[in-house]
């Protein structure tokens, strides 16, 4: 295998990738130390930490900031190391130095003892390593958290282990302002699997097994991967593409051994030149869904057995707050597909009616979610370019139960010109006003699968160029060619006058095989500008020619096969 290596330098980051798995290197955006006094260390050219004795006794610590915002939120951190060089102090000591998040703001040029930030001790760090007079910390667990903005990014602090203690211990280390051996924070990390396109080959009649899905991936971490599909019934196959199936939805699964790291996909196979039913029914691993509160705006609920969009409305104003929910199919459709139609079932759970409707609706999301961080204050953008009502429950009820169907055929053929796009429905009250309302439904973490969310499509693949029949030209003398009847209807053009008196065609159709006439009782239907149609789904397989008569007794033919 080779190897090529790419090195950008940039003022505050260098870069490269190995595989798929990212390495940056980022240098301190700001960096400071407080000690006892006012003073503001901003501009200094070392950092330091520990106890100081004598006239400056007391906690010395330094405060640092990297900005790393350029890696997406759905990036998985694989290593997040903080290194400073020790100029002074033990160099083989590993937990004498505590590094905790910062939870608010600060000033390089403005912080001191007096105004230094708040800070949270879930999470701190209080052992490194040492390496070549660097020490290390493993901050993995502070980044991911960062990069997925369930914290926000104000920094760390580093501080003695032990700061009632009075004998003098103090480290320091190059800041930002120095020549060199500056505070950097290497991070790894890589971009989840995912399926950028796809290729199908839909099956030629409904009964037949000869359908295939070949996804293309990107991102991913570079490693062996392990791909199985699977069907509505169970059955299970191996392989990076599937081939020889019948029409119907698959699900498939990719997961990396080594870093963890899983992929769900579903794709439907239809039948080329038919419309088909599919009933996508797919449980936890190919949807996603959570609700998001108000009145808890940083707590996740997505492994929640329901959904909700709720207006709670409380004694104290201050204190009422509104729920919404996101839902998203992980469900790849081919862009050939019409989508004649896409009903999503919702089974119901505990609607409030008691005090007033509890119209709903569902709006196209278009921003990135994750179910395991979402929450409300990171709700995705929405829109209600595409959108579909939900009319309210029975009124006057506390613990309602009904179902809802809900037209979603208009999000379907949306997504399906770039399923990349695909970023779910957000299911929301029509009206947040007081007094309370709410809509409940239940989950795909629902172990009863009849009362998960269930999308009901009919796919319709008429339209492919292949299937577009054209009408046949009847001629006085046949040739080699004939005509393939699709879907028992035989289409043919005839401009001459009819050989009847009632003014209906006058045709026979004659059994190539062994040459009998055999008569139908269907009439061609005429549609006035010289095309017919004629159904002949009670002949059997084979060729035949039909033969229609004119009023000069001329006989004009077609060769068809069924």
């Amino acid at each position: 295998m080779k190897l090529f290596l790419i090195i950008t330098f940039l003022i505050s980051i260098s870069s490269f990738a190995t595989a798929n798995i990212i390495t940056n290197t980022y240098y301190a955006e700001a960096d400071a130390y407080t000690n006892q006094f006012i003073n503001n260390f901003g501009n200094a050219t070392i950092l330091s930490a520990g106890i100081s004795s004598g006239r400056q006794s007391g906690p010395v610590r330094t405060y640092i900031t990297f900005d790393f915002s350029d890696i997406p939120p759905n990036a998985v951190i694989t290593l997040a190391s903080l290194s400073l060089k020790c100029s002074s102090g033990s160099t083989s000591s590993t937990t004498e130095l505590v590094v905790e998040r910062l939870t608010e703001s600060w000033g390089e040029y403005t912080i001191t003892n007096s105004n230094s930030p708040a800070y949270t001790t879930v999470g701190a760090v209080s052992t490194c390593t040492n390496f070549f007079g660097f020490k290390r910390w493993d901050l993995k667990a502070q980044v991911q958290e960062m990069v997925q903005h369930t914290t926000t990014n104000f920094g760390w602090r580093i501080r003695y282990y032990n700061e009632a203690q009075t004998t003098s211990n103090i480290y320091t280390f190059p800041s930002r302002e120095a020549s060199a051996d500056v505070p950097r924070l290497t991070i790894q990390y890589y971009i989840p699997l995912d399926v950028n396109s796809a290729s199908f080959s839909h099956c030629s009649t409904l009964n037949s097994s000869d359908g295939s899905i070949e996804p293309t991936f990107e991102n991913g971490t570079g490693g062996t991967y392990s791909y199985t599909w699977y069907d509505a019934f169970g059955n299970t196959w191996t392989g990076a593409s599937l081939s020889n199936v019948p029409y119907g939805w698959y699900g498939l699964h990719a997961s990396d051994a080594v870093y963890g790291d899983e992929m769900y996909m579903a794709f439907i196979v239809g039948v080329k030149c038919e419309a088909v039913e599919i009933q996508f029914n797919p449980g936890p691993d190919y949807m996603d869904d959570a609700l998001t509160s108000g009145n808890t705006p940083t707590n996740n609920y997505g492994s929640y057995q329901y959904f909700s969009a709720t207006r709670t409305t409380l004694t104290n104003p201050s204190q009422s707050y509104n729920q919404r929910s996101w839902i998203r199919s992980k469900l790849w459709l081919d862009n050939t597909f019409d989508v004649v139609s896409a009903e999503l079932f919702l089974d119901g759970y505990v609607h409030n009616t008691s005090q007033r409707n509890n119209a709903a609706r569902l709006d196209l999301v278009t921003g990135f979610w994750n179910e395991t961080t979402i929450c409300t204050n990171l709700e995705p953008a929405t829109t209600n370019s595409v959108t579909s009502l939900i009319p309210s429950t029975i009124l006057g009820q506390t613990n309602g139960t009904e179902n809802r169907t809900v037209d979603v055929t208009d999000f379907w053929n949306f997504w399906k010109t770039d399923n990349t796009q695909n970023y779910g429905y957000c299911f929301q009250l029509q009206s947040y006003a007081d007094p309370s309302a709410a809509m409940r439904f239940q989950s795909s973490e629902r172990s009863i699968v009849s009362e998960r969310p269930t999308t009901n499509f009919i796919l319709s693949l008429e339209n492919l160029p292949d299937c577009r029949i054209n009408y046949a030209k009847l001629k006085r003398e046949l040739d080699a060619a004939y005509y393939p009847v699709k879907k028992g209807i035989l289409k043919f053009q005839y401009f001459e006058e009819y050989n009847d008196v009632d003014n209906e065609l006058d045709y026979r159709i004659v059994n190539i095989s062994n040459n009998t006439s055999i008569s139908l009782s269907n009439l061609a239907v005429p549609y006035g500008d010289g095309r017919y149609d004629l159904d002949v789904n009670a002949l059997s397989q084979g060729f035949y020619i039909l033969e229609v008569t004119n009023q000069k007794g001329e006989v004009f033919k077609l060769r068809f096969k069924i």
